[in-house]
């Protein structure tokens, strides 16, 4: 037999105790979320003193509003309040002891206290959360160049340089400040990077002296894939524009060797792939040059000759639409000071209008460069001709130009193919003044 529930006065009694509870705890969530709420739109949105101040006194069990905190006392104030942030980013420690980052900020603003002490067991326990950040890493690196230790400044910033690539640039000039060899910056920052290494060089190369580039050069030839064509490249133009010229001479019988499989001997050979009968397989140095950017109307290309001719030249077409101004293949040499020389070439032309032709120029870097211009080419024909010039003191390093000057007449258009094979350079005689036209 089922009986009613029978509801007396305790019950009733129980239920409104629950209703109040209830309502009770309704009204104190309430309260927290609308605070919770008001704290984290401070936090967000406010830009004040004041305002980002009301988020931790708001909410103070969160790490982050203190954080906020120290870091407007910190970077933001002025002058910075270091006292006050120091306790902000105390505050953000204790409230998150597992966050790397609230430890390296504290670290930070004992450093510019001068607590070092203290500053460098809060890096370890940075480092310790995050072995991997590379933030955390500079700042370590950075907190130990302050302290002049060197060696251990240099630690962290290798590592930070490995987790972070990009950061190389701006640490590495940071020691050549404090005169730490360029090959000692590359030993204990870069490691073994071929990527990081040939762009250091690079860099290396716009400032440092002749002796330093040779140290920087020889010391990182252990290191695998470091030089390639183009640090080749940069290496041969400084020791050019250094004037270092037999150091570039041995230089490019690297280059020949790595790059070509082939020997080359500076005493007999003057002028490096004068029959084009090697490919262009290095860009810059002693081999031609074609500039990648030619005038509208004109093509240059290393080709097969014209007719029964089939050995590799250098063509040039022009397509008879433009008054061009031509110079942009060219070969560099070296020479020795006091010698006449004698560039013989074939040239080979077939319909080239207008009486400003081609010719070649050989240009003679001094103090004071000298130009010696060959004949100019028009029309159809084949000729075999030559440039005769002296080399006087001081000077080792020519250049062979293929030039057109733009015509000043009313039929200025060129059109035509030229074919250029055959260069030869070679020692004609000794003289001791300089006699010939220019």
């Amino acid at each position: 037999m089922i009986r009613p529930i029978h509801t007396g006065w305790k019950a009733w009694v129980l239920k409104a105790v629950l209703l109040a509870a209830l309502a009770v705890l309704s009204v104190v969530t309430t309260r927290q979320l609308v605070t919770q709420a008001r704290a984290e739109f401070a936090f967000e949105y406010s830009g004040l003193r004041d305002q980002i101040a009301v988020a931790p006194d708001l909410d103070p069990a969160v790490a982050d509003y203190a954080r906020t905190l120290g870091d407007f006392w910190m970077t933001t104030s002025v002058p910075p309040q270091l006292e006050r942030a120091a306790a902000a980013y105390r505050r953000a420690v204790e409230l998150n002891p597992y966050e790397a980052f609230h430890w390296c900020n504290w670290a930070g603003v004992c450093r510019r206290l001068g607590r070092n002490d203290m500053a460098e067991k809060a890096f370890a326990v940075a480092e310790s959360l995050d072995p991997q950040n590379y933030i955390i890493q500079r700042e370590i690196g950075d907190f130990y160049l302050a302290q002049q230790q060197i060696s251990l400044a240099a630690l962290h910033h290798a590592r930070a340089i490995q987790l972070q690539p990009a950061l190389a640039r701006s640490l590495y000039a940071v020691y050549w400040n404090l005169n730490v060899s360029p090959l000692d910056v590359a030993r204990d920052l870069l490691g073994n990077s071929p990527k990081l290494l040939r762009q250091y060089v690079a860099d290396c190369l716009a400032w440092v002296s002749p002796e330093e580039a040779d140290r920087l050069w020889k010391g990182l030839q252990s290191v695998e894939g470091v030089f390639d064509a183009s640090a080749f490249r940069a290496y041969f133009d400084f020791l050019i524009g250094n004037k270092k010229y037999n150091d570039a001479r041995i230089l490019w019988q690297q280059i020949a060797r790595d790059f070509y499989r082939t020997d080359w001997d500076p005493q007999t050979n003057f002028l490096w792939n004068g029959s084009f009968s090697l490919p262009l397989t290095f860009e810059g140095g002693l081999e031609w040059r074609i500039a990648k950017s030619l005038p509208r109307g004109v093509q240059a290309v290393v080709s097969t000759g014209r007719g029964l001719e089939k050995s590799q030249c250098l063509w040039i077409h022009f397509d008879g639409s433009e008054n061009v101004a031509f110079s942009h293949v060219r070969h560099s040499f070296f020479v020795q000071p006091g010698h006449v020389y004698l560039l013989r070439y074939r040239i080979n032309a077939l319909d080239l209008t207008t009486d400003n032709g081609l010719y070649v120029s050989v240009v003679l870097f001094g103090d004071k460069p000298s130009r010696y211009n060959g004949r100019v080419i028009t029309g159809t024909g084949g000729w075999d001709l030559e440039n005769r010039f002296y080399v006087p003191e001081g000077v080792e390093w020519g250049e062979i130009i293929i030039c057109r000057d733009r015509s000043t007449k009313l039929n200025n258009r060129i059109k035509g193919d030229v074919w250029y094979d055959d260069f030869l350079l070679e020692i004609e005689t000794e003289q001791t003044t300089g006699s010939l036209t220019k």
